[in-house]
């Protein structure tokens, strides 16, 4: 039979079984035990072993015994004594919604977009060497079981194993936008392979040391007796720089980082399966040795010690157990491409295509599902891209002596990213000027090495020979490694002396607490405040991880962040920071960092041009179809969903609430009869036959018609029933409980009844309150008028005396022998009566005032009329006042009425001399 026949159909058999599995995982997957999903987790971890521990490290092995110890070691040192730093990570990404190794540097750093830029660069160039050693090896391994004469094609064959590897990529790993959430497909096909690659390498293992040979102790001896093993004793000088660089490339290759962290659900499946990864390493470990020196001593150098896990069963006679090791070579090489590729298609399109896309404003006028499917589209894309620059690498690489060359060569540019992460998790001084100059000289460093090689010059050894030739330590250690090593120190030195000299920004401090010191957080580390609304916010969430997902979330970050009330209110810190890490769950952190700090800030990317990302109509939608599931959940009314078939599909809790119907009763798509029949049991359906009131609801809803009623049920309850078909069939119920309206329905009509007769008894109260006014005023009136009359009757009695004396006055100034003095004293009487009358007729007026009938007499007269006369008054009452009294004559003419001013004068004159004291002056001024 014809091997290589057989071989391909076996290969194709076993990518369509992970097409198989991959495709059933993602189904149901969500049915799978948690310990089964911790088991995958650990198995997944496995990705790490790709063909270079399947068949660079027997190869590597069989030059230098030892050599291999590192790539198993350093794995399972750090996930035993360096636990603590990986469960920070896991702690870290989850806080910060990290998708990538960029991301989380990124993030880190102040949320740096140039800088994840640059992580992604180097990552790219990093798993160039990587992907060129899986197709080598994978084309090596076809090869052996080819006829001598009759190689495989080198350059068609690797073609169509990337597309295949492009292919499988695309379907299982670009499914989802959010980059946070896990592939359950990829990582259970990834996990699978890992068993059968450990099988497979377990099983030749096997084979070899104890079925061709008597164990371990016997390979050792004939290899010894050969004098086949080189440096049987370990040299620490030479292994501990392997175990540095790949310690470091571990924790910062996208692939391991994506699968460690990304897709670990949380830090206990971390904890849980913490034991199993290194116990897989363990294991696969175990044979490397015994498998290099079965090689040399049965194949010796005839053929490439990369080769001796496949050729040594060829060799034994054995194919069977040779198609084992392929596929065990397939597994670990398709598995680690997979992943790789999908991880850094992830990178380049948040860290590279969303931001050029936001600047430029490429993605303007596009909703949801027009991003989505623009986002993945170019996800694919990448990958179909990064795959074609890694065939052209192996085309370029193809000559490369061994595939731990190649290895340690991607090695050394993962590790460029150790210093940035480890720094960045325990060095709070450590900042983004430091990343960038450490990155800068390091990548150089190793660029340049990677070019050395590829021209076929030494690599970097003529860089730093002259230090090498000073110190003899670095001459135990293998050339690649040195490299490595010595783009790894540039780098370190260079992150310590730029993080030393330049100073962090505000942002970073921020963020260097958040990693640093995870446990710590507080609250204020991540606010962001700027005028935008809820709405805005939601509105802006949904673009990008579409309006349903968008909804839940602010709906469990805070139920008023999406009552319609709340809409137009200013978006606290603690709103904002969340929609931030909702984007960056499909942008990034640093991506969703430059939209958010865009719409607060204006910064880069106006609000209008973050909005316009998708038309108006996508807006209504969100803000009506799309929230109308949480709006019917929270709704006053109980709600029921009836489809064409007459089965319940939806409810809301409320008319669970006021149908009080036991926990688990309502299923979706139970028959409505059952739950009407159930209803009428407990009596809320009204009097009546149990099935004829079934049968008449049941005929309401086949017949479509529209119906309103209210139940007055036995609880006093009285609950509003409305029925609505559906255009497409079924019908809408809603349930509304009235018991309030109905009471204050009843209240009103009370109130109504007794509204007349209160009216008219109020009326008749009026009524009697004026009548007694109406009689009080007559009352006054009726005194006033007496009042009136008796001061007129008073004043004309008063009158008559002082008329009479004043002609006795009269008559006495006619007698002709008074002297002077005594016709001036009598004409002083005179006047002094005449005043009194004055008086009297004042006392007249005052009933006059009463009636209002005062006349006031105004006339132009000189005021020396009357100031004269009360001069003349009030100088005799000085003397027995005691008062000096003193007048100033005046001559000026006023316009009043006489009689009125003289008595407002004669009473300023009677009160000055009341109140006035000893030799008090009294002046009398005319210049008012």
């Amino acid at each position: 039979m014809n091997l290589t026949l057989v071989v391909a159909v076996i290969a194709v058999c076993y990518v369509s079984l992970l097409f198989l599995l991959a495709w059933g995982a993602e189904r149901w997957f969500s049915q799978v035990t948690k310990k089964l999903q911790v088991a995958i987790y650990g198995l997944s971890l496995a990705v790490y072993c790709s063909s270079w521990s399947f068949l660079g490290t027997v190869g590597q092995s069989a030059n230098d015994f030892w050599s291999f110890l590192p790539i198993f070691v350093g794995p399972i040192l750090i996930f035993t004594l360096g636990f603590g730093m990986l469960r920070k990570i896991v702690l870290v990404s989850k806080a910060q919604n990290i998708t990538s190794v960029a991301d989380f540097i990124a993030a880190r750093y102040g949320k740096s977009q140039t800088l994840a830029a640059l992580v992604t660069l180097i990552a790219l160039f990093g798993i160039m060497p990587y992907i060129a050693l899986q197709l080598k090896a994978m084309v090596f391994s076809l090869n052996l079981f080819q006829p001598v004469d009759d190689p495989l094609d080198g350059v068609t064959i690797p073609l169509l194993i990337t597309a295949l590897l492009a292919i499988f990529a695309i379907l299982f790993g670009t499914r989802k936008l959010d980059a946070t959430e896990h592939n359950p497909g990829m990582m259970f096909a990834i996990a699978f392979e890992s068993l059968v690659k450990l099988a497979a390498f377990l099983l030749v293992g096997i084979v070899i040391s104890f079925g061709f040979f008597d164990g371990f102790g016997d390979i050792w001896q004939q290899a010894s007796a050969q004098s086949l093993i080189h440096n049987p004793n370990p040299r620490i000088e030479a292994l501990m720089p392997e175990l540095l660089v790949g310690m470091a490339a571990f924790l910062c290759m996208p692939r391991q980082f994506h699968v460690m962290v990304v897709e670990c659900a949380d830090e206990s499946v971390l904890s849980k399966g913490r034991w199993l990864f290194p116990l897989y390493l363990a294991l696969f470990g175990l044979f490397v040795g015994p498998l290099a020196l079965a090689g040399k001593i049965i194949l010796g150098d005839s053929v490439s010690a990369d080769t001796y896990v496949i050729n040594l069963p060829l060799a034994l006679d054995q194919p069977l157990l040779a198609v084992i090791a392929l596929l065990g070579t397939l597994s670990a090489a398709t598995g680690m491409v997979i992943v790789a590729v999908v991880t850094i298609s992830v990178m380049v399109s948040n860290e590279w295509l969303v931001p050029v896309m936001l600047r430029t404003g490429h993605i303007r006028e596009k909703n949801f599902s027009q991003f989505s499917q623009l986002l993945l589209n170019a996800r694919r894309f990448a990958i179909v891209i990064i795959l074609s620059l890694g065939y052209g690498s192996y085309l370029a690489l193809a000559d490369s002596d061994s595939l731990s060359h190649l290895g340690m060569l991607s090695f050394g540019a993962f590790a460029q990213l150790a210093p940035a992460l480890v720094g960045g998790l325990y060095w709070k001084h450590g900042n983004r000027a430091g990343v960038f100059l450490g990155l800068g000289v390091g990548f150089s460093l190793w660029f340049y090495i990677m070019l050395q090689g590829m021209t076929d010059v030494q690599s970097s050894a003529a860089l730093v020979s002259g230090v090498v030739n000073e110190i003899g330590l670095l001459d135990a250690i293998t050339p690649n490694v040195r490299d490595a090593l010595t783009a790894l120190s540039a780098n370190i030195g260079c992150y310590i002396l730029g993080s030393i000299w330049f100073r962090a920004g505000v942002a970073e401090r921020i963020q260097a607490s958040a990693f640093v010191s995870p446990g710590k957080l507080k609250s204020s580390a991540n606010k962001k405040n700027g005028p935008i609304s809820q709405q805005d916010l939601l509105i802006l969430a949904s673009r990008f991880v579409s309006p349903t997902r968008a909804y839940e979330s602010f709906s469990r970050f805070s139920i008023d962040a999406v009552k319609s009330d709340s809409w137009h209110k200013a978006a606290p810190s603690e709103l904002i920071f969340h929609t931030e890490r909702l984007l960056a769950g499909v942008l990034g952190a640093s991506s969703a960092a430059l939209v958010m700090d865009s719409v607060l800030q204006g910064r880069d990317l106006a609000l209008d041009e973050v909005f316009s990302l998708v038309d108006e109509a996508s807006s209504k939608i969100m803000l009506s179809q799309d929230m109308l599931r949480g709006a019917i959940e929270h709704a006053y009314e109980g709600m029921s969903v009836i489809d064409n078939e007459l089965n319940l599909v939806a409810w809301n809790y409320k008319y669970v609430e006021l149908y009080q119907y036991p926990e688990g009763f309502l299923q979706q798509g139970m028959p409505i009869s059952e739950v009407i029949r159930f209803n009428a049991a407990r009596g809320y359906c009204g009097e009546g036959e149990i099935e004829q009131q079934v049968e008449q609801r049941v005929q309401h809803m086949r017949n479509g018609t529209g119906h309103t009623s209210e139940r007055y049920r036995k609880d006093g309850k009285v609950i509003k029933i409305q029925g609505n078909p559906m255009p497409s069939g079924g019908f809408v119920m809603t349930f509304t409980d009235i018991t309030q309206y109905r009471k204050q329905e009843r209240a009103l009509l009370e109130a109504n009844e007794t509204l007349e007769s209160r009216v008219k008894e109020r009326t008749y109260e009026l009524a009697m309150l004026n009548s007694e006014l109406l009689e009080a005023k007559a009352q006054e009136e009726i005194a006033n008028a007496s009042k009136s009359r008796f001061l007129a009757a008073v004043g004309h009695d008063l009158m008559q005396p002082l008329n009479a004396a004043r002609l006795f006055t009269a008559s006495l100034s006619q007698y002709p022998h008074l002297d002077r003095e005594a016709r001036t004293t009598l004409s002083h009487v005179d006047s002094s009566l005449k005043i009194a009358g004055e008086l009297l007729t004042d006392l007249l007026d005052i009933s006059k005032l009463d009636s209002g009938m005062v006349d006031v007499n105004r006339r132009d007269f000189a005021i020396s009329e009357l100031i004269n006369g009360l001069s003349i008054e009030f100088e005799a009452m000085a003397a027995d006042s005691q008062i000096r009294f003193k007048m100033i004559p005046c001559s000026a003419t006023v316009n009043s009425d006489p009689s009125l001013l003289r008595r407002i004068l004669q009473n300023f004159l009677t009160n000055a001399y009341r109140y006035a004291r000893g030799e008090s002056v009294i002046w009398l001024s005319s210049s008012w």
